[in-house]
């Protein structure tokens, strides 16, 4: 049987991690723009808006409010009370269980500026969508395509033309 080892680099991910949360945490205060979006959001584009745009993902936030046991179900709880059924998402309820509680793991809730969905399901868009309106923040969609190796440029000139459409909007909210 191999007998496993923690990673030798573990402090380094720890330290990389804080750090980022960290930001997102203080984005407000140092008067950045925090963009919540999804794994999938259009990344490419945001890193291109240096140290302005604060990006977090909505999955990774949820993910790290998910372990904390018993954070996690008082968030399930929360999102379950606001209408959203047991059988969703689970990453969706644990992020707008976090926004209607007002906890999170970083100890309350981190309350973006904008949200981005490259929309790859129907959850995903909605799950933004609705913490915009609820928000009351502005909200974007991308339509996801999925890459095969039959696609046409009809497809990728698709995509290019929400990623101007997208940067000529994020140019109207900043």
């Amino acid at each position: 049987m191999y007998e496993a080892k923690k990673l030798k680099t573990w402090s380094g991910f720890q330290r990389l991690k804080d750090r980022h949360w960290d930001s997102v945490v203080s984005a407000r205060a140092r008067n950045k723009i925090l963009v919540l979006t999804s794994s999938v959001g259009p990344h490419e584009l945001m890193a291109g808006w240096d140290d302005d745009v604060v990006v977090c993902m909505g999955e990774t936030y949820a993910a790290n409010n998910a372990a904390n046991e018993e954070l996690i179900v008082s968030l399930l709880e929360s999102a379950e009370e606001h209408g959203y059924d047991r059988n969703l998402c689970p990453y969706m309820k644990a992020y707008v269980g976090s926004m209607y509680s007002g906890r999170s793991f970083t100890g309350k809730f981190t309350r973006p500026d904008i949200c981005v969905a490259d929309v790859q399901s129907p959850t995903h868009g909605q799950w933004l969508q609705r913490v915009s309106e609820h928000l009351n923040i502005p909200y974007f969609a991308l339509s996801h395509v999925y890459w095969t190796d039959v696609m046409g440029d009809h497809h990728i000139d698709y995509y290019v033309t929400q990623f101007y459409e997208f940067i000529e909007w994020m140019e109207k909210q900043t």
